[in-house]
């Protein structure tokens, strides 16, 4: 995604979001605005061509949190007799 932020038409305020392609309401929000220390950030790094990354936890990870990983009683099958 930074290397978007190099684009000449690519102005704050900007935002990023991530979110969960069979969850739609499952989703994270990053605003940027032109004196976010982020897009400060990026913006230099990418001036003086030295790399630069995001430090949060991946989306994929936070957006991930508090979905149960194996079926509930609730939702497992209850077995029939035949």
């Amino acid at each position: 995604m930074i290397p978007l932020a190099a684009d000449e038409d690519m102005r704050p305020p900007v935002a990023l979001l991530a979110h969960a392609v069979d969850e739609p309401g499952r989703s994270a929000f990053w605003p940027l605005a032109e004196f976010s220390p982020e897009w400060v950030a990026i913006r230099w790094a990418l001036e003086h061509e030295v790399p630069a990354r995001f430090i949060d936890l991946p989306a994929t990870h936070t957006l991930a949190w508090g979905r149960p990983t194996r079926p509930t009683r609730a939702t497992r099958p209850t077995p029939r007799a035949s």
